[in-house]
């Protein structure tokens, strides 16, 4: 099978949810570069947009804004928000422990954040009922 029968093709309104999301979490990112030391800065960022994305999934999956809010929102505008790319960045001047452990505390957290909104989510589709 090619690479075509085994995915779909997107729609073209998904992509552009997508790109225009992407472009505004890209400039939120860069507008709050400058808020601190970078490393700190993407931590926060990384932690709270994973937190954001775990509620965002649990509050839009199954709802009718489910087909703009994920690619606007989610993949949009919180993956470029969020960044393991800019981690690397900043590890590639010879991190020090401290930034490796940082950078591990990211992955983790985030992690658990992003779960965390999900059950949030759960709690707040069970209160509106």
């Amino acid at each position: 099978m090619s690479a075509t029968e085994d995915r779909p093709a997107l729609p073209w309104r998904t992509l552009v949810l997508v790109g225009l999301g992407g472009a505004l979490g890209v400039l939120a990112r860069d507008g709050l570069g400058f808020a601190g030391s970078p490393f700190a800065v993407i931590t926060a960022i990384n932690i709270a947009g994973s937190s954001a994305l775990g509620l965002l999934a649990g509050l839009a999956t199954g709802t009718s804004s489910e087909r703009w809010a994920i690619p606007l929102l989610g993949t949009g505008f919180l993956g470029g928000f969020t960044t393991l790319s800019a981690v690397t960045v900043v590890l590639a001047g010879g991190p020090g422990l401290p930034d490796l452990a940082l950078a591990g505390a990211q992955v983790v957290f985030g992690t658990g954040l992003a779960l965390l909104g999900l059950l949030l989510a759960d709690r707040v589709r069970e209160a509106s009922r």
